[in-house]
């Protein structure tokens, strides 16, 4: 058993404590404890960066061969955004959410590596094509939470019912600029890891379900930038996302995305 595994497994039980503990102060409508939550997250993620070290160390390559390998990096990128932008932009609060799907991530990458067969060493077109991938499909993911709280928000303002643990969420015009400044992050990833998974193929392109749905996802959020460019904001920009992030979520987990 490779030594990282335990690394990796204390690490997971780390994000789900503090995303519990998050939760809870939201609930409790006090954000005093935050630096708190914030301090385990951060051991927790060098923990979490320590096993990945010792993991590639000790098999000779990163966990980048197949897709259930991939949310160990995966877990990592959603939590070095959340950690080094969420209190920068002022959505902490996506901690609540961020912290717990590390857990789930990193906690089934732990059985994935386990149960597995040892990784064969990926080549440098390899692990480049997949990191991009991976950064890219974090900064989706943490858009696509602020736009689902931004329809949460703005439901329940337009009812007068943002009360309780709902007055910790930001406003509606952060929650639209993170969402954009975190897409801005991902979408040169994306362009990253589709002229690297060219180059792996040999420059030949091939018009499979994967590849449909990678083309899909790269129009939807170019037309999401276009759009925040020509000025449109709101629900109808924050539908856009929506759409992006299910092909998104499509092209993560089609079978070849990581190869």
């Amino acid at each position: 058993m490779n030594f990282a595994l335990p690394l990796l497994a204390v690490s997971a039980l780390g994000y789900l404590a503090a995303g519990a503990g998050i939760q809870r102060s939201i609930y409790l409508k006090s954000q005093k404890s935050f630096p708190k939550w914030r301090k385990a997250l951060w051991a927790s993620f060098g923990l979490h960066t320590t096993a990945l070290v010792v993991y590639s160390s000790i098999s000779g390559t990163l966990p980048v061969n197949s897709l259930n390998e991939t949310f160990a990096p995966l877990a990592w990128f959603i939590m070095l955004l959340y950690l080094l932008l969420g209190e920068r932009w002022s959505v902490e609060v996506t901690g609540a959410v961020a912290a717990p799907a590390a857990f789930a991530m990193t906690g089934f990458s732990v059985f994935a590596l386990w149960q597995g067969q040892p990784s064969t060493q990926a080549g440098p077109g390899v692990v480049i094509h997949v990191l991009a991938n991976v950064l890219g499909f974090a900064s989706f993911f943490l858009a696509s939470f602020c736009a689902i709280l931004y329809f949460v928000q703005a439901k329940l303002l337009k009812k007068k019912q943002l009360d309780g643990i709902f007055r910790a969420l930001p406003p509606l015009g952060t929650l639209d600029n993170v969402s954009y400044r975190l897409v801005w992050a991902g979408f040169p990833a994306l362009v990253v890891g589709i002229a690297s998974g060219l180059f792996i193929k040999g420059g030949q392109w091939s018009w499979g379900t994967q590849e449909i749905v990678v083309v899909a996802t790269s129009i939807f959020y170019t037309a999401y930038l276009h759009a925040r460019v020509a000025g449109w904001q709101g629900k109808r920009l924050n539908s856009i996302l929506l759409v992006a992030s299910v092909f998104a979520i499509a092209s993560f987990l089609l079978p070849g995305s990581h190869q």
